[in-house]
């Protein structure tokens, strides 16, 4: 029996991944990233780019880190160009799986994670909240003045 509650064993189709979204909070070493084939500002048909959420924007700590799953969405290609979103940075190092969850939200509620500052002191209360409540709702955060998204291309050797 495959174990569904990590993406190393998840049985999924990697081709299906053109026809839908697919976003995925992962671990790379210690610490947590978003790993998207979504960016809510283009509106392209077909899914097969692929976009990183990072709260350290530090792309070169966490890419080696996360090439398991990189594998499984490239369809065995050795090669995979990855897109590496600048976000709000994270203060100090215990947060970033909740900055994490609150850049996955984004993405599915169709914000661009890039342009939001999470309020890092209310993240924990916040996240509390939803387990208690079973509710589900955004961070407080507030919207970047005159944003214009800024990343990086990646072109990644998966070996």
């Amino acid at each position: 029996m495959p174990d569904y509650y990590t993406i190393e064993n998840y049985p999924f189709n990697p081709e299906s991944l053109r026809e839908s979204v697919f976003i995925q909070v992962a671990h790379a070493h210690n610490h947590w990233v978003v790993i998207s084939n979504y960016y809510p500002k283009t509106n392209e048909q077909f899914l097969d780019k692929w976009y990183i959420y990072d709260s350290m924007n530090n792309p070169k700590y966490y890419l080696n880190f996360v090439k398991n799953v990189l594998r499984k969405v490239s369809g065995g290609s050795r090669y995979i160009n990855i897109t590496h979103v600048e976000v709000s940075k994270q203060h100090g190092t215990i947060d970033c799986g909740l900055f994490a969850l609150g850049y996955a939200l984004a993405l599915a509620m169709d914000i661009d994670p890039g342009c939001l500052i999470f309020d890092q002191r209310k993240l924990r209360d916040e996240f509390n909240t939803i387990i208690e409540k079973k509710t589900l709702f955004l961070f407080s955060h507030s919207l970047i003045d005159n944003y214009m998204p800024k990343y990086t291309e990646f072109n990644l050797d998966l070996n």
